[in-house]
C-alpha cells in the first residue's frame, strides 16, 4: 500500500512526513493517501475519546496497526 508499519523507533510525525513524501511522488494514488489521512484521524479521535471517556488507553504501536489495517479495507471496498 505504501505506508510501513512504524518501527519501534519512529515517531508518529515520521511515519506521515514519510507517508506524505510518497503520495507527493506520486508512489501512492493521492485518493489512496487522503484516505489513509482520513482513517488515521478517525481512530485518533476515537482513541481521544475512549481515552477521556472511558478511561481506556491503547499502545501506539496497536493504534497504528489498526489504521493500517481499517484504511486497507477502506481503499478496497470504497
Amino acid at each position: 500500500m505504501g505506508i510501513g508499519i512504524m518501527t519501534h523507533g519512529d515517531t508518529l510525525t515520521e511515519t506521515w512526513e514519510a507517508s506524505f513524501r510518497g503520495a507527493v511522488r506520486g508512489s501512492m494514488k493521492k485518493g489512496h493517501w487522503l484516505t489513509n489521512f482520513l482513517c488515521a484521524f478517525w481512530h485518533i479521535l476515537k482513541q481521544r475519546n475512549a481515552r477521556i471517556f472511558r478511561g481506556e488507553h491503547l499502545p501506539l504501536q496497536v493504534l497504528a496497526y489498526r489504521i493500517l489495517e481499517e484504511s486497507t479495507l477502506w481503499i478496497k471496498f470504497c
